[in-house]
């Protein structure tokens, strides 16, 4: 197994969501590295709140809006 760093098993948190899904060599890191520990158990109760949110409809004319605001805040 290969040695992992600590920015890298923070992007694999960061890009998978959840510790079941993590690499052998980050779940290593993570039984070693209480900073790595922390966050991995952060990210994943995050994911679970998320999770249990309802999904909201957004307005038809929502892509619209944004642009919109976009171009008002750099026209300022």
């Amino acid at each position: 197994m290969r040695n992992i760093d600590c920015r890298s098993v923070q992007r694999e948190v960061d890009e998978v969501g959840t510790n079941d899904f993590l690499s052998p060599a980050a779940h290593a890191h993570l039984q070693s590295c209480s900073a790595c520990e922390w966050l991995a158990r952060k990210q994943t109760n995050l994911h679970a709140i998320l999770a249990g949110l309802e999904t909201v409809e957004t307005p038809g004319d929502f892509e619209f809006r944004v642009r919109a605001r976009l171009a008002a805040e750099r026209q300022a």
